[in-house]
């Protein structure tokens, strides 16, 4: 029986999905703090962790990296807001500008990849298996995961880099130029990918600035940082607003998703947007000036 409401997160390497819990407001604060910091290591540990437990089922799933960042963009999609807004600066005025992004629409670009484990077979008795990068964040190469030889298969997933040099070392000069080629190909399918694109309003005739999707650097990592970074002293100011000024009780408010907060924010603001044109309304037929409504502060 489920007593939450949870949602369901496509994973690639599957070819399934699976269900995930609600990402709460106490946790994005953390989120947050992090990112004020510059706090990489932090902000990749927790990431890292509610991939994990997030899951409403309590088997550990192995995810490669691709897999990571579908989870992470699907609960930025149900939990904080399909649609929102990135800040870029223009090349060659240095002035911001705000350009729309949804989030679901990344999401079918990448999901559709289909990367498995690579098979490089260098003849009928020896072969490697390599993966693709598992860890959310870092400039990884695929791992040597199984090694076949004269058809005895090796487990090395546990070996150390060291080991891994010495085996290498001592295979056929064959092997590196067919994992050469095997990576290109996947560089290429996964570079095809163009997830987000803007161009600047500063500039007449100007042309796209697109971002290519990659599996093996942090440039993906770093744009779903950017996707996350809102002003955490607003944020502060929304907690205290919605606790004194409207009497929300601060354990609810820290137990509910960051998207239902911004829905309590705007039916507060179109409510006192009415009541203040309604006391307009009013004040035409009578002497005096009106006292206006204070709003909530914007966290959005």
């Amino acid at each position: 029986m489920i007593s939450n409401f949870s949602y369901e997160v496509y994973i690639p390497s599957l070819g399934d999905n699976i269900r995930y819990n609600e990402l709460d407001n106490r946790t994005y604060l953390n989120m947050l703090k992090f990112l004020r910091n510059n706090d990489d290591v932090g902000l990749e540990l927790l990431l890292e962790d509610l991939i994990t437990t997030l899951q409403v089922s309590g088997d550990k799933i192995k995810m490669s990296r691709l897999d990571k960042y579908c989870v992470v963009l699907t609960i930025i999609m149900v939990c904080i807001g399909n649609d929102l807004q990135f800040t870029v600066t223009c090349n060659q005025t240095q002035k911001e500008y705000n350009v729309d992004i949804r989030i679901g629409d990344i999401i079918s670009k990448i999901n559709e990849l289909k990367l498995t484990d690579i098979n490089i077979k260098l003849d009928d008795s020896n072969s490697i298996t390599v993966s693709i990068p598992a860890s959310i964040r870092g400039n990884d190469v695929n791992v040597i995961d199984k090694i076949k030889l004269n058809n005895r298969e090796y487990d090395v997933s546990q070996a150390t880099d060291k080991q891994i040099d010495q085996i290498i070392e001592h295979m056929p000069y064959n092997v590196f130029t067919r994992m050469r080629d095997t990576f290109a190909d996947i560089h290429k399918q996964t570079n095809n990918i163009v997830y987000f694109k803007h161009r600047t309003p500063y500039v007449v005739d100007s042309t796209y600035t697109s971002y290519n999707f990659n599996l093996y650097d942090d440039s993906f990592y770093n744009f779903i940082k950017s996707l996350l970074r809102e002003d955490l002293l607003g944020y502060y100011k929304m907690y205290y607003a919605l606790t004194t000024k409207f009497k929300f009780d601060m354990n609810y408010i820290q137990s509910i998703t960051p998207a239902e907060t911004k829905m309590y924010l705007s039916m507060i603001r179109e409510d006192i947007k009415q009541r203040q044109e309604a006391i307009e309304q009013s004040s035409k037929s009578k002497p005096g000036a009106s006292i206006p409504l204070s709003m909530p502060p914007d966290a959005s």
